[in-house]
């Protein structure tokens, strides 16, 4: 199964695929499901997030998809802070973001634009 279908049916069937569906452990999950492809699955995905939510180059994709979900919290990076609501809101939003990064890294060239993208961020910023 290909890890966008794998990941559509993880946030819909959540039970089937871990005990706990909550933030963390799709988290956990996603990186089980990255190591299972040779840490080959990911490359892109945090400069991706970066740009599309104008982040912070020194957060992880864990931290930015949670300042995705709530742009408002300045703690919202720190998972350990968020209640058990807010952690699947961010479990629905780590899938759905997963999803749309698929979808551009399967284009023509998708891998480079999103680190071109990323690079001309960078120097916008310097």
């Amino acid at each position: 199964m290909d890890p966008r279908t794998l990941f559509a049916d993880v946030r819909r069937y959540p039970g089937q695929y871990m005990l706990d569906p909550s933030f963390d452990e799709a988290v956990a999950f996603v990186q089980g499901v990255d190591a299972g492809h040779a840490w080959c699955l990911l490359p892109g995905f945090k400069e991706w997030l970066v740009v599309t939510f104008d982040g912070s180059t020194s957060l992880s994709w864990v931290a930015l998809v949670l300042r995705a979900a709530f742009p408002e919290t300045p703690t919202a990076w720190d998972k350990s802070k968020l209640t058990a609501e807010q952690k699947k809101i961010g479990f629905d939003l780590l899938f759905l973001l997963l999803d749309d990064f698929f979808v551009m890294r399967s284009q023509s060239d998708g891998l480079r634009t999103i680190f071109d993208r990323y690079t001309r961020w960078i120097h916008e910023r310097a």
